[in-house]
């Protein structure tokens, strides 16, 4: 009956191949070669190393990113906060610089007087200016965001913030370079560099300089050399 018959499949072209030389008139011979069956614990074994390789390859690629992005996020939290800490101290700075309210009859208010340049409006009276260290004058409410943002005065470029002791500078935070056999890892800081004593006796000097008449400046360089 039926049950009893053999189906064996065969691909496509090798069909049509025997086919068309049955059809041509030659003699086809056949022969059926039983093979060996496959081995289902092979399939299993296989299929389990493929599995646990990529897991494993998974997790270590998973946990190097988690790594990296941890050690990115513990270095921006550390910038930041240096920063919202030397802002701090600048703006405290700031503060302390002189200010003034004008009245009728100061220079800056007269006819002749100049602009704030940060707002290029016209300094008037009751407005209330602060004195950079550079002698510059602008309204308090312009020149404190701008210090703040610039740290410069915006007529000379001098560096207001550096003259008074902040370095706005944060050096950017890099990986430690260990020697090699050492494990120990130093902790991550940021250097924040404050010139307080350096600038003091450049201001001083400056200043000093300043209030010497030009023969007096004169005599001393001269000195050394009459003697």
């Amino acid at each position: 009956g039926a049950e009893k018959i053999v189906a064996i499949m065969i691909g496509n072209l090798k069909g049509m191949e025997i086919l068309h030389q049955i059809q041509s008139g030659m003699k086809v011979t056949m022969v059926i070669e039983v093979g060996k069956k496959r081995s289902l614990s092979m399939n299993i074994f296989t299929i389990l190393f493929i599995s646990v390789s990529f897991f494993v390859v998974a997790a270590a690629t998973v946990g190097c990113y988690v790594s990296y992005s941890a050690r990115r996020l513990i270095i921006a939290r550390a910038q930041s906060r240096e920063q919202r800490q030397l802002r701090a101290r600048a703006k405290k700075t700031i503060e302390q610089m002189q200010l003034r309210t004008l009245k009728d009859g100061d220079k800056e208010t007269g006819p002749d007087g100049d602009s704030c340049v940060v707002c290029f409006e016209q300094y008037k009276p009751n407005d209330v200016i602060r004195v950079l260290t550079c002698n510059h004058v602008f309204h308090k409410t312009c020149i404190d965001p701008w210090l703040l943002e610039h740290g410069t005065c915006p007529l000379c470029k001098c560096d207001i913030l550096k003259v008074l002791g902040v370095e706005m500078d944060v050096e950017p935070q890099s990986e430690p370079v260990q020697a090699p056999g050492s494990s120990g890892q130093r902790p991550l800081s940021t250097v924040i560099r404050v010139n307080e004593e350096d600038n003091v006796s450049e201001t001083a000097s400056s200043g000093y300089d300043s209030v010497q008449g030009p023969d007096e400046s004169a005599q001393e360089a001269h000195a050394p050399s009459e003697s």
